[in-house]
């Protein structure tokens, strides 16, 4: 049975991946001792995303930016605590 990574552990992992180091995925996979489905799953999960407690006091103008696995949203526009949070959940 495998172990279980730390949230940190999948952050090393996916971020360690550099496809002009000269590696496949595959060797890049077996070199950490995991399958490449593993790899895409760490990818696309949130394992290894951290998340950070907003409290957002009243509506205020703003760009939010987020960027998950190479996807980014930017918001640019007055946001209130009720639309950030249904983003965020959006985002889970």
């Amino acid at each position: 049975m495998s172990k279980r990574r730390t949230s940190e552990e999948v952050k090393q992992i996916v971020e360690g991946y550099d496809p002009s180091m000269g590696l496949t995925q595959e060797e890049y996979c077996n070199a950490q001792g995991i399958s490449t489905s593993t790899f895409h799953r760490y990818r696309h999960n949130k394992e290894g995303v951290e998340v950070v407690p907003v409290k957002v006091e009243k509506a205020v103008s703003a760009v939010v930016s987020v960027k998950i696995n190479g996807t980014a949203l930017e918001y640019n526009s007055v946001i209130t605590d009720h639309q950030l949070r249904q983003l965020l959940r959006c985002l889970k």
